[in-house]
């Protein structure tokens, strides 16, 4: 009986050693196949020295993430779960899933301080927080790997993690300083050409040409790769031309041009060449150089830039717009990807443009032909960089329309050339002294003051703007609204086309509204029925100030719908399409949508979005940190001011995650710049209610014409 015991305790432990050897192969395969994955992706990845994960490596990453998350959530007690965590972190990172990574690798910090994972961890933590621009956060992290690292690795990288904080938070000196500390200690690091060859980015970015024409020739003292070696030696070639040392730019450039080693670069190098000959002032032999690219690189890009650069010579130092017409369409027509394309359609438009005007301001309209000619000169000195031309023009305005309103706006734009394009302040003080001198009634005269550095309220002029603000002043006692209403009057009567004109009329509606409604008027019940001399006084406003701020604020008095002016369809030439990769719409598409935003699943109508608005919580107050917001000035034409309004879904740090565009301004251009700046907005989630954060939001960046372009309306 006891020998019949013993066995089968001696069975039951051989079954149960048995199960924990199975159990035990099957938890080894799963981290093993993990490892597999990861190591290969890695390689693969590796092999061409990508960041990101390539080629099949993507799938291998994601294999490393389900079979390491398997050995976690199933054997939690096991040795290798902070490897398990590792390999998920870095695996999500170069993936590209910043957010998942910086959690795991959290995660692997917290739980296992131990880990012989803990330094790499943290590095590549702050790479996560870098990727996600939290500087702060990242600057934390890389400043702990180098103060408790051993690995002279881990701390190279770390101090030069801490440098490119710097740079991308545009701290460029800052940044030279950290990079330089880095060559410094670790000279023979892989990252070392990398880090010389950022010290000479970060001194162009200071415009310090001469310092960064020497640390992009020191990049060769580091062994750098072919690839980094070429780009090194054009940037240094580019700064040799921007500090004039032309002939020195020219012999790199010369040197990259006879290495078999760049030959995919040939069309680039041979534009620098041709380049230090328009520079030299030699623009035949430049025409010549440039025209012979265009021939031996037909259809690329470099061939796009030697058309668009011999546009610019024939518009800019031959004046002969025809021409330079002819080599921007050749520009355009040639390599519709070129970074050139966009440039030169506008050059070409802006030419095209030139001759309207011209016809336009030989009307016999005069003021239509006053207003064109002012629009030909601003297009020499805006689009057309020639602000030569343009001070002619705007003198042919002075003299040949002398009474229009545009004579008071061509002197002020004269003063700005002088004082912006030439130099010149002294000229440019005659201008605006000519102004206050010849127009002393118009709106100019208070731009023309403040660049004179003159008070007006010190002077006894008459003009509009004086006029509003004594109104203005006697608008809010009831003892005066009488003689304020007889002074907005006069501006009416008097200043018919001055900007305070419209103003004026909508206070003086506005005041009877307030003293002059009969008692028994209630603003507050739809019921009732205002006197007939409000709604007159408003309709002028809506009628006579159409299509301006104060012509539709009547109009919502009136409870009238505002409707936006239609634009005048672009002309576009037939051979003009747009790059293959534009989406466009198919055959039977509904075009109602073009102007429709698309949440979630859902297609919001251009006629919708202003209910939609209203059902949003409205983003109030300034934000902690203003993305900058710069006008474009290829929009200065369209005179656009106002808000460009968006949904926006702001997280807990208070950065904007997801934004549709609800109110555009209608100009391309402004719409892009103000996703830009609402793109590097911070806001204060302090002054958000809880509820709302992460959903819809309504939220409106304001445009306004920068001063020196406001003030030359």
């Amino acid at each position: 009986m006891v020998g019949f015991k013993m066995r089968f305790f001696k069975l039951a432990l051989l079954i149960s050693a048995l199960m924990l050897l199975v159990s035990g192969c099957v938890y080894f395969n799963t981290f093993y196949l993990a490892k597999k994955n990861f190591n290969e992706a890695e390689n693969k990845r590796e092999k061409i020295g990508a960041e990101e994960a390539v080629g099949g490596s993507s799938g291998q990453y994601q294999a490393a993430i389900e079979k390491s998350l398997k050995v976690i959530t199933e054997h939690p007690d096991s040795k290798y779960v902070d490897d398990a965590l590792y390999i998920i972190g870095k695996s999500y990172y170069h993936l590209g899933d910043f957010s998942k990574a910086e959690r795991k690798f959290r995660e692997l910090l917290a739980a296992y301080p131990e880990s012989g994972y803990y330094d790499r961890s943290l590095f590549y933590l702050g790479k996560c927080r870098l990727k996600m621009e939290e500087y702060i956060l990242a600057r934390q992290s890389f400043i702990q790997v180098d103060s408790i690292t051993d690995n002279k690795k881990w701390k190279a990288e770390a101090q030069y993690m801490i440098g490119e904080i710097e740079f991308n938070e545009g701290n460029f000196e800052e940044a030279v300083s950290y990079f330089t500390s880095y060559l410094e200690k670790f000279a023979d690091a892989r990252m070392a050409p990398k880090v010389q060859f950022k010290i000479g980015e970060a001194y162009d970015s200071l415009e310090n040409y001469e310092a960064s024409k020497d640390a992009y020739l020191k990049v060769d003292n580091y062994d750098p790769s072919d690839s980094l070696y070429f780009e090194s030696q054009f940037n240094a070639g580019e700064s040799y031309y921007a500090i004039e040392m032309i002939d020195s730019g020219y012999a790199i450039f010369e040197e990259l041009s006879n290495n078999e080693k760049y030959y995919s670069s040939a069309g680039l190098i041979r534009l620098k060449l041709a380049e230090a000959l328009e520079i030299k002032g030699d623009l035949e032999s430049a025409i010549e150089e440039y025209s012979k690219i265009t021939e031996e690189f037909q259809r690329s890009d470099p061939a796009a830039r030697a058309f668009y650069r011999m546009g610019e010579i024939y518009m800019l130092e031959m004046d002969d717009l025809e021409t330079a017409k002819i080599m921007y369409d050749s520009s355009k027509a040639t390599n519709r990807r070129s970074e050139v394309y966009q440039q030169a359609v506008e050059r070409s438009a802006n030419i095209s443009k030139l001759s309207q005007f011209r016809q336009a301001a030989s009307a016999e309209d005069l003021e239509k032909a006053a207003q064109s000619q002012f629009q030909l000169a601003e297009l020499f000195v805006f689009e057309l960089e020639n602000p030569d031309t343009a001070m002619q023009e705007f003198k042919v305005v002075i003299d040949s329309f002398p009474e229009s309103e545009y004579a008071p706006k061509a002197h002020l734009a004269r003063g700005f050339i002088y004082d912006k394009h030439l130099g010149m302040t002294d000229s440019s003080r005659a201008e605006y002294r000519k102004v206050l001198e010849k127009y002393p009634s118009s709106d100019e005269v208070e731009q023309a003051a403040a660049e004179l550095d003159i008070n007006l309220e010190n002077t006894d002029m008459d003009y509009a703007g004086h006029r509003y603000k004594k109104a203005e002043k006697l608008m809010f006692s009831d003892t005066y609204v009488d003689s304020a209403m007889v002074i907005l009057q006069s501006i009416i009567d008097e200043f018919p086309n001055s900007k305070y004109a419209p103003k004026a009329a909508y206070a003086k509606a506005w005041l009877m509204e307030k003293h002059v409604v009969p008692e028994e008027w209630d603003p507050e019940d739809s019921t009732s029925v205002p006197d007939s001399t409000i709604i007159i006084a408003y309709q002028n406003v809506a009628d006579e100030f159409a299509g301006t701020p104060f012509g539709d604020s009547a109009l919502v008095k009136l409870g009238k719908k505002v409707t936006a002016k239609p634009r005048a369809p672009q002309q576009q030439p037939e051979d003009d399409l747009p790059p293959e990769d534009t989406a466009l719409a198919e055959p039977g598409e509904d075009n109602g949508t073009r102007d429709a935003v698309i949440v979630g699943q859902d297609t919001i109508l251009a006629n919708e979005i202003s209910t939609l608005i209203d059902t949003l919580h409205v983003v109030d107050g300034k934000p902690l940190k203003e993305g900058d917001f710069e006008y474009p000035p290829s929009a200065y034409y369209s005179r656009f001011e106002g808000y460009v309004g968006f949904m926006v879904k702001i997280d807990f740090l208070g950065k904007p995650t997801d934004w549709r565009l609800l109110q555009p301004s209608g100009i391309k251009e402004i719409d892009e710049e103000a996703v830009e700046a609402l793109r590097y907005t911070e806001f204060d989630v302090g002054e958000i209610p809880p509820e709302y954060i992460d959903r819809w939001q309504f939220y409106r960046i304001k445009v306004e014409l920068p001063p020196e372009i406001k003030g030359r309306q």
